[in-house]
């Protein structure tokens, strides 16, 4: 009973957060649109880009530039994560981070 305990708040932050991911149907949208611009424009209209995204003219943004800010999205994640959870479960996401940062970066 006590590991249910140590893992059930992580567990329902996780699924709080996960209501905020685009769903297929979004992806398909954003797959539909021909510029960059048009792919920031819609991402501003999802709370959970429009942090990154609201100060930002679409016009002047690179491919490359939307991919920085999205990595940085990802990044405030796994800190909410990081920050809510306990030490055990801080030492399995260090190990979890470091891995996905080699597989993330790493291009063979």
């Amino acid at each position: 009973m006590g590991n249910l305990l140590v893992y059930s708040g992580i567990v329902t932050k996780i699924r709080a957060m996960q209501s905020n991911l685009l769903k297929p149907a979004q992806y398909e949208e954003l797959a539909a649109l021909s510029s960059v611009a048009e792919v920031v424009s819609y991402l501003k209209d999802i709370p959970s880009y429009r942090d990154f995204l609201e100060d930002i003219d679409e016009t002047l943004m690179h491919r490359g530039d939307i991919e920085k800010i999205l990595t940085l999205s990802l990044y405030r994640d796994y800190s909410k994560l990081y920050q809510f959870s306990g030490l055990k479960q801080r030492r399995f996401l260090s190990v979890s981070n470091a891995l996905l940062s080699i597989n993330f970066f790493w291009v063979p």
